[in-house]
């Protein structure tokens, strides 16, 4: 009885051991296939800095900081700049509206439109959406919508988030770049991008524009 129940003991923890490495290893390939792509847009072989996509933003309407709603077209600028957030976010949201202010002090005014898209539209009430984008500048606007709207949008950008009602909440932290076309072409991970490669990436895309 006593080799038969050490057999069993062995035979358990070679079982839990095999587990284990499979665990291991599965959460290691998850988490290098989704940082490929950033290291990918850090490579000086890659044309941009930002990762690129290629999908067209819908034309949605957008509140100014006077409150009134206007076509993302209708602004005519030569580059859009989407973020997903919420107002009361503590942590990456507001470094990261933080980083597309400085963006939009350094190219000339009226040349990109940067859009704030709120993900807790129970939160953010509309006058609180209001006061933040008035403060940040003209070239800056707002979508808030009910919240079945806001899960299409974010279906669009692949954006994803925790539910709403929690005190902080976890979601897709990243910069969306759209064309003159609003055709959106390169993503940035926020937590690693840098304004300057951003900036350089606007002069590339220019270019583009004249071909």
């Amino acid at each position: 009885m006593r080799s038969r129940s050490k057999r069993l003991k062995k035979q358990q923890e070679t079982y839990l051991t095999k587990r284990f490495w499979i665990g291991f290893f599965f959460f290691l390939f998850i988490n290098l296939t989704l940082a490929f792509p950033f290291f990918f847009s850090i490579s000086p072989f890659g044309k941009y800095y930002g990762i690129e996509e290629d999908f067209l933003a819908p034309d949605l309407l957008v509140m100014n900081g006077r409150g009134e709603r206007i076509s993302l077209s209708s602004l005519n600028a030569d580059f859009y700049f989407f973020y997903f957030g919420y107002l009361d976010c503590e942590t990456l949201c507001p470094l990261h509206m933080g980083q597309l202010y400085q963006i939009s002090g350094k190219i000339p005014k009226g040349e990109g439109a940067f859009v704030y898209v709120s993900l807790a539209p129970r939160r953010d009430s509309e006058d609180k959406v209001l006061k933040y984008v008035s403060g940040l500048g003209k070239d800056f606007f707002a979508i808030r919508e009910d919240l079945e709207k806001t899960r299409e949008i974010s279906r669009k950008f692949k954006v994803f988030n925790e539910d709403e009602s929690l005190d902080q909440f976890d979601h897709t932290d990243s910069i969306f770049l759209a064309d003159k076309d609003l055709r959106v072409r390169l993503r940035y991970l926020t937590a690693h991008s840098k304004t300057e490669k951003i900036i350089e990436d606007l002069e590339n895309l220019r270019k583009t524009y004249r071909n």
